[in-house]
């Protein structure tokens, strides 16, 4: 039966072109996988180096001079008493204002609230589903019980594993976690308190003396080490009060003036409702349309069902985050394809330097749950891309080139 095909095959103008070429590969043919040299891998907690979980507060942790960073999660507990309960959705955004990575007393890169939901609604629904069941979605308890939330921090360096910093080479680096105004209110259906002392767990890899003598002569035989990484930049933020017009309308524009010149990868578009210091966060609205505008033409425009497709893939399909806790709310212009989970090609960029006057225009979709007199936020989150240079004789690390 097969040598009927195979002689169907062979006399294929098409297949006997494409035998011929170059890219063609036969997998029945073995050949190893690539093989990473073996190494400790520790997951460590960190305790705090300065600061205490409280309202406006400011936490640092150093981070020990060991291995290469892979990932960092902060964990903090909260523990409900009063009554039975739960702790909202989002509790973390009343927590955290932002992170920042610090080499020696240097902000190397930021990420805020409105950051990390932006990189958790670009997430496929397996990694989502941890995000979310970590730090996103509500959680239930009864009195007594310790709640946990563990948020990842994942700066541009730790998206790929090329990336990842050489703390053992590094000058000393640290993180810089600024608290919101909020951390201690009654986020949900019942009174917490905070429990314990938060702590940020770190993920590193320890080489032996030979393959790390490799990473050495290989990275650092140069007076700059550099690496092409992404950062975020958040816009400033524009707020506006509903009107009964708009909410008759069920929609509220809103135009953002882009102040950023970097090289952008994605735009991340986060609206909510402003809320009390005393009320949970406000979830994600949903975006009838956007609208990218520069030098007098409209660049990139996604309306209705369309502001759904998320993310453009290589097959020529979208994709779109999960829609638990509205988190596929999070509206996205893709300059480039996306990256699976695991990474991928850095496919496209789009350098804001020389666009005359560039503006974000967005509708928001009004629900009921909003009135007039509310007021809106909307939050312009851009992905930008960027080189990260490290000095071979002191370890510093910073920005070297950005637009």
């Amino acid at each position: 039966m097969t040598s009927v095909m195979n002689n169907s095959n062979a006399n294929s103008a098409l297949i006997n072109t494409l035998n011929s070429s170059d890219s063609r590969h036969n997998p029945s043919v073995y050949s190893s996988k690539k093989i990473y040299p073996a190494a400790a891998v520790n997951v460590l907690p960190l305790d705090l180096t300065t600061g205490t979980l409280a309202n406006n507060n400011t936490l640092t942790y150093n981070l020990p001079k060991y291995g290469i960073l892979q990932s960092l999660h902060f964990q903090y507990a909260k523990q409900l008493g009063g009554a039975t309960g739960s702790l909202a959705a989002f509790d973390f955004a009343t927590v955290i204002e932002r992170v920042e990575l610090l080499s020696s007393s240097r902000v190397v890169q930021t990420l805020t609230k409105s950051d990390i939901l932006s990189q958790v609604s670009d997430l496929d629904t397996s990694q989502f589903n941890v995000c979310n069941d970590s730090f996103i979605s509500s959680k239930n308890g009864n009195v007594g019980d310790v709640i946990f939330t563990a948020v990842p921090f994942v700066f541009g360096f730790m998206k790929d594993i090329n990336t990842n910093l050489n703390l053992q080479f590094n000058e000393p680096m640290s993180v810089r976690i600024k608290l919101s105004a909020d951390v201690t209110v009654a986020n949900g259906t019942a009174t917490f308190t905070i429990s314990g002392v938060p702590k940020l767990v770190m993920r590193y890899l320890s080489y032996n003396e030979s393959d790390y003598a490799e990473v050495l002569s290989q990275n650092y035989d140069e007076p700059e080490f550099n690496q092409m990484v992404t950062n975020f930049y958040d816009e400033p933020t524009v707020v506006g009060t509903v009107t009964a017009a708009e909410k008759t309308a069920k929609l509220k524009t809103f135009t953002i003036d882009l102040k950023n010149t970097e090289c952008v990868n994605n735009f991340f578009i986060v609206a909510r409702k402003q809320t009390a210091s005393s009320a949970v966060y406000g979830a994600p609205l949903e975006l009838q349309k956007m609208t990218l505008k520069a030098s007098g033409q409209t660049l990139f425009e996604l309306e209705g069902a369309m502001v759904k497709n998320h993310s453009l893939c290589e097959n020529g399909f979208y994709t779109t985050p999960n829609n638990t806790s509205s988190i596929d709310n999070i509206g996205k212009m893709q300059i480039g394809y996306w990256e699976y989970a695991g990474g991928g090609t850095q496919s496209n960029t789009l350098s804001l330097r020389e666009l005359n006057n560039p503006q974000i225009v967005v509708e928001v979709i009004i629900p009921s749950a909003v009135v007039a007199t509310d007021v809106i936020e909307v939050i312009v989150c851009e992905e930008t891309l960027g080189i990260g240079s490290t000095t071979s004789s002191t370890g510093r690390v910073q920005s070297a080139l950005s637009n």
